[in-house]
């Protein structure tokens, strides 16, 4: 069952079936329980389980679980291989469901070998792996017209802080002969590695070490099929073990953790390092700015692309941190702005540093203190969720330096320029403060849809859009599924944006609701509760973003 629906699209499918939406995933997860565990029935129970992962849509918890449960009847069945296909899943698809995921780990370790845990390409989901793929292959294509090498790495670091590490590369068969015999591919520091075709086979190859040079080795190649005249053969590799990150101690129960990226090629040649990690780590510093990021499921992907002279050890080094320990990092650096004893600017430079997880313990110290430091740093960090406060905090001050500070944080912010005249940004503020970004405008917009409140919800939906006059039957209908759903909806449970990806002046957005009580409608019960999920569309009109489509 697809939790998130189209308004539009769901009002057809009311029509034609009766039915506000099918049977739950929550409510399938537990038949599917019911068929293994009770009935012994593991063919209806795997058949169940694919089906919840199918509708679980953004429910992560309840995709973690299913997938999970798939690996138990597979493990149950004897079919191993299986079920560590669904064990690894776990792992790579759902990193952030921590219980779950230590729980995968664990059938792993009794079921896998070693090998397989370490090895990077087992461990990421397929379309990570061909993202780096072909961003791999576009940077070689590049290289070669100015006829350079082109070489990789690829730094996978997990929740745990655990690195683990591989690259791709390529052999180009520059003779005018099929090669079929073996060959030298590379040379490489690493006899720890395995290799792999594109396809994920693993490839048939020989790692000696070099007679004359120390800690270097050489890496043989036996094609499994010919490698046609002037074709290239992409491939990858990984490190067959794996490592935990240095530690830096910032405060009790407080670390950050250290990786260096660095390689010596020889030859001149463009380098990437590639550094995946789950979404809940951050780059906190770098040595080196990225090239580009990418975001892919649940995972940031960095990378780092330059030309490398001969003889140069190229080396990038970050600071990492887990998300949510950056909020408690911050109320002691907060604390410690009012330390008279304590460095001068230290905790305001790195209350910046922080940036938008310092932003919330911030707007709490703002209400409550005429530190000017602490507009100071939201103004340094640029979150739009300081706007408010800060015209609010810009009332109530008594001492002109105060005013100054929120005055400049707030140009820095919204980029206006209303100087000090406070009276025009809180004119500015009450037109346009609660569209300013897309998740304001969807709050919103549900806060005044579960008041049905229309003429303030209607606010939020750009007029010119197609779903304008659908969206607004919804409120003239006291009939309509949806005008029953929203008065169905449960205020005091914040609504939950799951994803607002802005593309330049656009946003794709999903958002999760919850029910207060039970409520049957059109013969489909729902439960207090219990959630669902809404996916639209907004644009951005000057300074406002406007629903276009739900």
């Amino acid at each position: 069952m697809k939790r998130r629906i189209n308004i539009l699209a769901a009002v057809v499918i009311l029509a034609i079936s009766g039915t506000l939406w099918a049977e739950s995933a929550s409510v399938l997860f537990e038949k599917g329980l019911y068929a293994e565990e009770t009935e012994g029935n593991l063919e209806k129970a795997i058949e169940i389980y694919q089906q919840v992962i199918d509708q679980a849509g953004k429910i992560r918890r309840l995709g973690a679980q299913a997938t999970y449960q798939l690996g138990m009847c597979y493990l149950k069945k004897g079919e191993q291989a299986k079920a560590a296909k669904y064990f690894q899943q776990v792992v790579s698809d759902y990193p952030t469901e921590k219980v779950i995921v230590e729980n995968a780990n664990k059938q792993l370790e009794r079921i896998t070998p070693e090998q397989f845990q370490t090895n990077l390409y087992a461990q990421l989901p397929p379309e990570v792996i061909i993202f780096i793929g072909n961003k791999y292959g576009a940077i070689s294509s590049e290289a070669g017209l100015k006829n350079l090498y082109s070489n990789s790495h690829i730094y996978y670091v997990t929740t745990d802080f655990v690195l683990m590490r591989g690259g791709m590369a390529y052999y180009h068969n520059m003779s005018a002969q099929p090669l079929t015999s073996k060959v030298r591919l590379s040379g490489t520091s690493y006899p720890n590695q395995t290799l792999f075709d594109i396809a994920g086979r693993k490839m048939n190859t020989e790692i000696v070490p070099d007679k004359a040079r120390p800690n270097f080795y050489h890496i043989y190649w036996t094609p499994d099929e010919p490698i046609a005249p002037r074709q290239f053969f992409y491939y990858g590799w990984s490190i067959d073990s794996s490592k935990k990150l240095r530690t830096i101690p910032v405060m009790p129960n407080l670390q950050r953790h250290t990786l260096t990226m660095q390689n010596k090629f020889g030859n001149r040649v463009v380098e990437t390092f590639f550094f995946v990690v789950p979404n809940n780590i951050r780059i906190l510093t770098q040595g080196e700015n990225y090239t580009a990021k990418e975001t892919i499921s649940d995972f940031d992907i960095y990378y780092w692309t330059k030309e490398v002279p001969p003889d140069t050890n190229h080396s990038v080094e970050v600071v990492l941190v887990a998300k949510e320990s950056l909020s408690e990092e911050a109320k002691f650096l907060i604390k410690e702005l009012h330390n008279p004893e304590a460095p001068r600017f230290v905790a305001l430079n790195k209350l910046i540093e922080i940036g938008p997880p310092a932003v919330e313990p911030l707007i709490v110290e703002l209400q409550k203190s005429n530190n000017w430091q602490v507009p100071k740093a939201l103004g340094a960090i640029q979150d739009k969720r300081a706007i408010g406060p800060l015209i609010e905090k810009w009332q109530k001050a008594d001492w002109s330096p105060m005013k100054e500070v929120i005055s400049e944080a707030l140009v820095r912010i919204t980029g206006k320029q209303l100087g000090q005249d406070q009276k025009q940004w809180q004119q500015w503020w009450d037109e346009n403060g609660q569209f300013l970004t897309p998740e304001d405008t969807i709050r919103n917009f549900m806060s005044a849809a579960m008041m049905l409140d229309a003429q303030k919800a209607m606010s939020f939906v750009a007029p010119e859009s197609h779903d304008y006059q659908d969206i607004k039957r919804i409120f003239e209908m006291p009939d309509h599924p949806f005008n029953i759903v929203f008065r169905k909806l449960d205020p005091s449970a914040p609504t939950k944006i799951l994803e607002a990806k802005v593309i330049d002046s656009m946003c794709i957005a999903v958002w999760q609701m919850t029910f207060k009580e039970e409520f049957t409608v059109k013969g489909k019960t729902f439960k207090a509760g219990e959630t669902f999920e809404l996916d639209g569309n907004l644009h951005k009109y000057g300074d406002k973003w406007l629903i276009t489509g739900i």
